[in-house]
């Protein structure tokens, strides 16, 4: 969870001063949060199939 909110708190910031410069386009590095999608999910899925056992 506190991985999302890192991100939450690095991005938003991030995305509000890219538009306000002019000519500017954030890119988006869509392998990276792919992968980090798949490790959170991983890491939930454990703690899931932990607490079932």
């Amino acid at each position: 969870m506190s991985i999302l909110l890192g991100l939450v708190i690095a991005v938003i910031p991030s995305v509000v001063l890219a538009a306000q410069v002019s000519g500017s386009v954030p890119s988006v590095p869509w392998w990276q949060l792919a992968v980090l999608a798949a490790v959170l999910s991983a890491r939930k899925l454990r703690v899931t199939e932990a607490r079932a056992a």
